[in-house]
């Protein structure tokens, strides 16, 4: 038996600052780091660490890259399938942070192999580190 799934939700022709729900799930919007999670805490620092984060070549997943570098990562690895887009990313998040050392590897994470090969290229940056 095949069922619909209607959804009334009407949305403003416009880009709001903040989500116009009748029942919001959160009291506050917030568009930066509050000082809880602000990445200039000493307890949230990744510095001296390899951080590997796929998808982090465009949208959410740059914000974190860039927000990793923020707190001192020494390395950043980003994994993605366009290699165009991930190495323009790349370039760019370098050019911002330049004490982190951001490193593009193209692959799809249904690729095992092709997967691995960047946690073993993850690896050997560890032990150069060590």
């Amino acid at each position: 038996m095949e069922r619909t799934l209607e959804c009334n939700l009407s949305f403003p022709q416009s880009t709001v600052s903040q989500p116009d729900f009748a029942n919001p799930f959160a009291k506050i919007y917030r568009k930066t780091p509050y000082p809880r999670i602000s990445p200039d805490r000493a307890s949230l620092s990744a510095s001296n660490k390899i951080v590997v984060v796929t998808a982090s070549h465009t949208g959410i997943g740059y914000a974190i890259a860039s927000n990793f570098a923020i707190v001192g990562a020494a390395h950043f690895i980003i994994i993605a399938r366009r290699k165009d887009v991930l190495e323009q990313a790349r370039k760019e998040l370098a050019a911002a942070h330049p004490t982190t050392q951001f490193h593009a590897f193209a692959a799809s994470i249904v690729d095992d192999e092709k997967f691995m090969l960047c946690f073993g290229r993850s690896g050997a940056l560890q032990k150069q580190m060590s």
